[in-house]
């Protein structure tokens, strides 16, 4: 979970050298995001204040702290043996700062232009270990783009705290789609199995976006109780969402990205898709005793809402 509540404003912390590309990728990737705010050494003006207290503060001051570290060490400060990358990750430890750490592959590539001295290299080691021992960090990102993924993917990880917390999402209702499956059941011998496509990938160029999809569900389950909202990883264009509600969902091959909680559940389901284009399939079939009653299975397309209309 991030923060005390919603996320506001996110310091990015790099070497300045050899990250170009991924820091720009990121930086995009969290502006992009309705209501946060990427700070970065690029959009820093002239201050009288010694640069590792300045860039201290700066993260002291922000939500939560994404840091990149690859495989240099990057600057120091004078008289200080850190980099300014462990200046600004000790700030936000010290100060309760919750980081997001993303490391690089042991074979990332360094310029030959920017290859350290053997003391440096030994402190990036060092410094390596110690963020993989301290913090929970997402798997090695082979280029920009597996990064970007990663990190809207660890931005979800505090999306159930939001919705019970009644924060407002991050994406704004331009750039959602609302798919309304009317009518979807796991009761007296029938299952409901939904797919929902990001189908921001076309032959025409379409500008797709990642994002996740969080089910609201409208109805009761056996128990009677109305399951709460659940959402899935980030499903990118192209990829598609398949959800079983008696079972659990998957993104391509990654499994149990959501769990059972429509079981036993009848009634209707609105999936808020966190990207611009989506399509929605829903299929009734039959189970147990019933499994072998072909007729009986019937499918359907979602309806698309219009949230701001009001309109179906």
């Amino acid at each position: 979970m991030i923060g005390k509540g919603a996320v506001r404003t996110v310091f990015l912390s790099s070497v300045a050298q050899g990250l170009e590309e991924y820091r720009e990728a990121v930086y995009k990737a969290i502006e992009g995001l309705d209501g946060y705010h990427c700070v970065r050494m690029e959009d820093f003006a002239a201050s009288p204040s010694e640069p590792a207290k300045f860039c201290a503060e700066k993260v002291r001051s922000c939500d939560v702290l994404v840091g990149i570290v690859g495989q240099r060490h990057g600057s120091c400060p004078l008289g200080e043996a850190r980099s300014m990358t462990e200046i600004e990750y000790d700030a936000a430890c010290e100060n309760g700062v919750p980081c997001l750490m993303f490391v690089a592959p042991e074979e990332f590539p360094v310029p030959g232009n920017l290859i350290e001295s053997d003391d440096k290299r030994e402190r990036i080691a060092a410094f390596r270990r110690r963020v993989k021992g301290v913090n929970t960090v997402a798997p090695p990102f082979a280029n920009s783009s597996d990064l970007v993924r990663d990190v809207l993917i660890a931005f979800h990880n505090c999306r159930d705290a939001l919705l019970a917390s009644g924060q407002s999402e991050s994406v704004p209702q331009t750039r959602r789609t609302y798919l309304l499956f009317p009518w979807v059941t796991n009761s007296f011998g029938f299952d409901t199995g939904v797919a929902i496509s990001n189908t921001g990938a076309t032959p025409f160029g379409t500008a797709g976006e990642s994002g996740v999809c969080t089910i609201h569900y409208y109805g009761v389950n056996a128990q009677g109780q109305q399951p709460s909202p659940q959402s899935s990883c980030v499903v990118s264009p192209g990829e598609t969402l398949r959800y079983v509600l008696s079972t659990s969902g998957y993104v391509n091959g990654s499994d149990n990205i959501l769990d059972n909680r429509g079981a036993s559940f009848q009634g209707y389901i609105v999936v808020e898709c966190h990207f611009p284009f989506a399509h929605g399939f829903a299929t009734i079939f039959p189970v147990g005793a019933t499994a072998n009653q072909a007729g009986l299975t019937s499918s359907y397309l979602a309806i698309t809402i219009d949230p701001i209309n009001n309109r179906q």
